[in-house]
């Protein structure tokens, strides 16, 4: 079973929801309704409140055990009376005879977890987010390590429901029971149960919010959010140097949130008071920023330790992020409602001493790395019409060098962070600043092309690349640096004619495989004959001693996967183009055959056929021949892709493009039957053969009377016996099958 956040994953809830659909209409209600409502009534039954001290715990047991779940439910505001005046008193550990109870109700609701909303009539939704409020607010009272997954359960069960939520329930009816909540449950260990807890915090916060804007308001919804919003007021230092409570950030997230998808400008009643809270949390960010500018400083001259600083200073990087987040939805507007050029300001002082910070001490403290990219987050995030061409460049040029001293680390984690960090700032980027950061990658392409024989630049090399292919995956450059391709591929291809380092070829053939699949560039012959011109630096006769001691199996697969990818692609989206340079794709489909050939026992001695192949075989991946069934299957792929149709439109006929390209299929069939006729090395693997075989029948179909008779011609008489065989089983398995 894949992993929940997996983009395919196979969950409980999804083959439950399968089944159900699955079922007739008569067994998927009895199903539902006969099981949702035992579920229910089995979590009430189990509260018994009897003999236990006056507690928040208390409170919410005597709720559940008077709950009826099969009369129609109606929320009573009167309950949360029962439960304010127990929130600031501290419980007791609950006893240990309790544990079966705990795993109990950890084991129904996984249960109901895995029931899809649809089994969930009217009635049992908004039950069900009351009951699971309830056995939440009993379990947090006491955080024991079933307790947390009692918590975590529930929590992911309101969320589940958060579409339901109303004004009159629990959690929307009183902030302080929504913030004791929250506050409890980031006391857990659990990392799981946290961030459940900042995702509930949210989810309430933009209802509430989205409540505000129906035509007639809840007076309620504006006390709710008026509450949140006193109490990040004087809350902000507390998170800023502990982490707790977290109203700042979910305000914050929440409003961003709201701005976003919002249509119209016009003001509502509650803005007043997130507006006033938001401009106390940037005043105080402010302050943290130059308090955290002089502790940098303090450490730089005078050797202070960092470590108990580090924490409160990321916090603080953090949400400068969040309010230029919050800023960049208001637009010009932004500095009415707190000091956003101040914000930028800050950020930019702290640039020089923090680079010179990670400089000293990211060899000694790898902690630092996270700080690293909290802060840069922040640094990209400055609204763009603050940005001018000079601040942008400056932008760039620090994400660049932050990034480079971060990359020497080989901190995945924190390399996909500055990866999204960089995507995100240029979304947000207008055009002119755009051309800027374009321009930008010139400079330093000419550089690193200049550079491209000295040994000690290959760290600079490979960042280029990184980031480069950062930069053509952007939507909003995409016109711009298709422009600019044949320029950036020809400084690509001087790096790859001189480098010694096996990961730039890695990060470059990456590079054309997102590139030639992404139809956006629509490629000519002449750029095409660029990127056929990098691929064949790996079939350099001195490939294996440039790159010696840098080889193993699996980087030489990963090679051979990408190499096929990029012919696939070029073939499937660029045939047009391709006609003008069919001779080096052939040449280099043809050399791949080879990586399949493996030696046998010798019986006939042709030194020249072994020089031959000697000449033809991929250097770089001679070594590691014969590759797997799996390799065969990608490089089939690439055979069958030749007679497919282009299925974009084209300015010639699809007939006369593949007239052109059938012109040099067949001498893809004559490499293969010379390997096979070779008495000392050939394909000798029975899978792998009708693997080629199957894929080579493909082949085969564009080719005519004149071509079949100019491959017998070519071949030896071992190859022509092998080509007949192989023209019959085409015939009769391929050519009329199924006639």
């Amino acid at each position: 079973m894949k992993h929940e956040h997996s983009a395919r994953a196979i969950t409980a809830s999804m083959l439950s929801k399968k089944m159900l659909r699955c079922a007739s209409f008569y067994e998927a209600s009895c199903f539902s309704s006969w099981n949702v409502q035992t579920y229910l009534k089995a979590i009430t039954s189990l509260f018994n409140t009897t003999n236990q001290p006056d507690t928040v715990s208390t409170a919410a047991a005597k709720l559940l055990s008077n709950i009826d779940t099969a009369a129609p439910f109606t929320w009573d505001k009167s309950v949360i009376n029962d439960l304010l005046p127990h929130l600031n008193v501290s419980s007791t550990t609950e006893p240990m005879e309790i544990d079966d109870m705990d795993q109990q109700l950890v084991t129904i609701f996984n249960l109901l977890a895995l029931f899809p909303n649809e089994c969930f009539g009217k009635n049992e939704r908004a039950l069900v987010i009351y009951i699971a409020t309830l056995v939440d607010i009993w379990s947090v009272s006491s955080l024991t390590l079933l307790r947390s997954k009692i918590s975590l359960a529930c929590k992911r069960m309101i969320l589940q429901f958060i579409n339901y939520f109303s004004v009159n329930s629990i959690l929307g009816s009183n902030a302080d029971i929504l913030s004791w909540l929250i506050t409890s449950s980031l006391n857990s260990t659990c990392s799981a149960l946290r961030r459940a807890s900042y995702q509930l915090e949210e989810n309430v916060l933009r209802r509430m919010m989205a409540f505000a804007t129906a035509k007639s308001v809840d007076a309620q919804v504006i006390e709710y959010i008026k509450i949140i919003s006193d109490k990040c007021k004087s809350s902000v230092d507390d998170y800023i140097l502990h982490g707790t409570p977290i109203e700042t950030v979910s305000l914050l997230n929440s409003m961003t949130s709201f701005m976003s998808t919002r249509k119209t400008t016009e003001e509502l009643v509650f803005m007043n008071d997130t507006k006033d809270a938001i401009m106390v949390i940037s005043d105080k960010a402010h302050k943290a920023l130059s308090k955290a500018r002089s502790v940098i400083i303090d450490i730089l001259h005078n050797a202070a330790p960092i470590d108990k600083q580090l924490e409160s200073i990321k916090r603080t990087f953090y949400l400068v992020r969040l309010l230029n987040d919050y800023n960049e939805t208001l637009g010009t507007n932004a500095n009415r409602v707190n000091s956003t050029k101040h914000l930028s300001q800050d950020l930019t002082s702290i640039v020089s001493p923090f680079i010179q910070l990670l400089q000293v001490t990211l060899d000694k403290n790898l902690s630092i790395l996270d700080l690293a990219t909290d802060f840069i987050a922040a640094f990209c995030s400055m609204p763009s019409h603050y940005q001018h061409a000079k601040m942008t460049k400056h932008t760039l040029a620090t994400f660049w060098f932050i990034f480079s001293l971060i990359y020497k680390t080989d901190n995945t984690a924190c390399i996909h962070v500055l990866s999204d960090t960089f995507k995100s700032w240029i979304k947000r980027l207008p055009k002119e600043q755009l051309d800027i950061v374009l321009n930008g990658f010139l400079e330093q392409a000419e550089v690193e092309a200049a550079s491209r024989e000295n040994p000690e630049r290959i760290g600079h090399h490979l960042v280029f690349l990184e980031l480069f292919s950062l930069l053509t995956s952007s939507e909003n450059l995409k016109t711009n640096v298709k422009k600019q391709v044949p320029l950036f591929i020809i400084k690509i291809l001087l790096l790859a004619e001189k480098t010694s380092s096996m990961k730039f070829l890695q990060l470059m053939l990456k590079l054309f495989v997102q590139l030639t699949a992404d139809q956006s560039y629509r490629f000519s012959s002449f750029e095409l004959s660029l990127v056929l011109s990098c691929m064949t630096q790996l079939a350099e006769p001195s490939a294996p001693e440039r790159f010696k001691g840098q080889m193993d199996k699996d980087i030489v697969y990963g090679l051979f996967q990408d190499f096929c990818s990029i012919l696939s692609n070029v073939m499937r989206h660029h045939k047009e183009q391709m006609i003008d340079i069919m001779p080096p794709f052939i040449a280099l489909t043809q050399s791949l055959l080879h990586c399949f050939a493996s030696r046998h026992i010798q019986l006939v001695m042709n030194k020249k056929n072994d020089d031959k192949r000697t000449n033809r075989t991929f250097a770089l991946f001679a070594d590691y021949a014969p590759f797997d069934d799996t390799a065969a299957q990608r490089y089939a792929r690439v055979l069958t892709t030749i007679p497919q149709k282009q299925n974009i439109r084209t300015s010639k006929s699809s007939q006369s493009i593949m007239k052109a390209i059938s012109k040099h299929t067949p001498y893809i069939l004559l490499e293969y039957f010379t390997i096979q006729s070779n008495p000392t090395v050939c394909v000798i693997q029975p899978s792998t053969k009708t693997i080629l075989t199957n894929a080579l029948y493909d082949i085969l179909d564009l080719c005519t009377d004149s071509d079949r008779a100019f491959i017998m011609a070519c071949l030896s008489a071992s190859g022509k016996l092998l080509f007949k065989d192989f023209c019959a089983s085409w015939k009769e398995n391929h050519k009329y099958s199924g006639q």
